[in-house]
């Protein structure tokens, strides 16, 4: 990986460590939905206060693990300007968890597409070196199918055959 990316992925790291354990689920009513652990005694992560009659806030998890109080959205808030009431974001581990899992999870996606293309180029380059007999494997398997050995890499050198489970025991070279 090059620094960028190993930049994002330790920054992602920070936030799901920072973000209260999971599996989470939503639980409650419509009206009253309520996001929170389904294991350990169902912690609420998110959870719905109503606010006067014109509407509602989440109260967000806070303190110490095991014995949550659930704080207020106003009091974790980053306000845009300090004299308007427009969010910049809220500074709380759970919602900067949510807020970047929607860019999170596609970059985690494209660097396991990235890395799974980089393997298989790797499989089809180590494939077509034991095919043309320049396999440097010191490691190998027993082919019972020829009494020959597949290479570490899966291509009997006896026969030409491609490794195949079911025919494959585990032997010494």
């Amino acid at each position: 990986m090059d620094d960028a990316t190993t930049k994002r992925v330790g920054e992602i790291r920070v936030r799901v460590e920072a973000a209260t354990f999971g599996p989470w689920s939503w639980f409650g009513t419509p009206k009253e939905p309520i996001l929170a652990t389904t294991t350990g005694g169902k912690v609420f992560v998110i959870k719905p206060h109503r606010s006067g009659l014109n509407g509602a806030t989440f109260w967000w998890r806070g303190g110490a693990k095991g014995y949550p109080r659930m704080i207020k959205t106003e009091e974790c808030a980053i306000k845009e300007r300090e004299y308007r009431n427009d969010l910049e974001r809220i500074d709380h581990p759970d919602a900067e968890f949510i807020a970047h899992s929607r860019t999170d999870i596609p970059f985690l996606l494209e660097q396991v597409d990235a890395l799974e293309a980089e393997l298989k180029a790797f499989r089809d380059e180590q494939l077509e070196r034991c095919e043309n007999g320049n396999c440097d494997s010191t490691d190998s398997i027993y082919h019972e199918g020829c009494d020959g050995m597949f290479c570490i890499h899966g291509y009997c050198q006896d026969c030409g055959s491609h490794l195949i489970p079911e025919t494959v025991t585990e032997g010494a070279a």
